[in-house]
């Protein structure tokens, strides 16, 4: 469906609808479902992640994520997941630039908090006058700040430190086979 009013909102189906639709899948020969990113984000794309630890609630939840990779890993299919550990979302809980999380991005409200968590995932330049200005947008799109990959701090979070959201995400029990990324970081 889609909002006809404002032609922002596609929706193509959800994760229990793919469980649902995994023996026609597995009859069809196909051994691996490629996911485009399942993430909470503000967009329809996706790729503008707001949480990395949630299932986007159109798609459905954390636990029907863990259903689908089980149920398709029982019909020897793989589930290859998309994502975007390059850039995330203006509209994050890590940024947080229109102040929808609680103030502890690291640019809430478009203002730079060194105090947050998220503050050395980012680059900035407060000597800018131009909010826009303040950091680099992935490929100038401000929507989507770039993230700093030289950082100790987000390498934990996105991929070294035991807990990290590929880890997570990639769980041999629970989680999804691969990982495509456009960007590595």
């Amino acid at each position: 469906g889609s909002d006809a009013r404002h032609n922002n909102d596609f929706f193509g189906g959800d994760l229990q609808g793919l469980i649902d639709k995994l023996d026609h899948v597995q009859a069809l020969g196909a051994n691996v479902l490629y996911l485009t990113p399942v993430f909470q984000a503000a967009s329809n794309h996706k790729y503008d992640t707001a949480d990395y630890h949630r299932i986007d609630p159109a798609f459905g939840t954390n636990a029907d994520f863990t259903r689908l990779t089980r149920e398709a890993a029982r019909r020897r299919i793989r589930v290859v997941v998309d994502t975007s550990l390059n850039h995330t979302g203006a509209d994050s809980r890590y940024f947080d630039r229109y102040g929808n999380f609680g103030g502890q991005g690291a640019y809430s409200g478009s203002v730079i908090r060194a105090d947050s968590p998220y503050a050395s995932w980012y680059r900035f330049d407060p000597t800018q006058v131009d909010p826009d200005k303040r950091f680099t947008g992935w490929v100038g799109v401000t929507d989507l700040p770039e993230l700093d990959k030289a950082s100790p701090a987000w390498r934990d979070f996105a991929y070294r430190a035991p807990d990290s959201v590929t880890k997570r995400w990639l769980d041999a029990d629970a989680g999804a086979a691969g990982w495509r990324m456009d960007v590595a970081p």
